[in-house]
């Protein structure tokens, strides 16, 4: 696993924090690094996250660049308010529900891969 940070990397990518770009995600990890593990978000409640979003875009955007999973400290909402919140935005949008199902087959997969020293 590996877990991004949530600040700029101008050299990569001018306009979004590592967190949530393709390019550093996506082109940096997976195809220069050829890394196959699994991307981390850090707290998606943090300041450096949430400077123009809320935690749904937060989610969205996150899983967009890359991460396949999430983590949220502290939730300000229940978990079943984010969700809500998450497929309210999934709902018209065939990409994002194609990205989020990759994710999760993703993580099926390390879960599978790994039962042993997970359990």
């Amino acid at each position: 696993m590996v877990m991004p940070t949530h600040l700029l990397a101008p050299g990569l990518d001018e306009a979004e924090i590592a967190t949530f770009s393709e390019p550093v995600l996506h082109g940096e990890l997976r195809q220069y690094l050829n890394f196959e593990g699994i991307i981390i978000s850090d707290d998606l409640q943090m300041l450096g996250a949430l400077g123009e979003t809320d935690i749904a875009g937060a989610a969205i955007k996150s899983l967009s660049a890359g991460c396949d999973l999430l983590i949220y400290g502290n939730l300000s909402v229940t978990l079943e308010s984010l969700a809500e919140q998450v497929v309210e935005q999934l709902r018209d949008n065939d990409i994002l529900r194609a990205i989020l199902t990759e994710r999760q087959n993703k993580v099926r997969k390390f879960i599978t891969k790994n039962a042993e020293i997970l359990s």
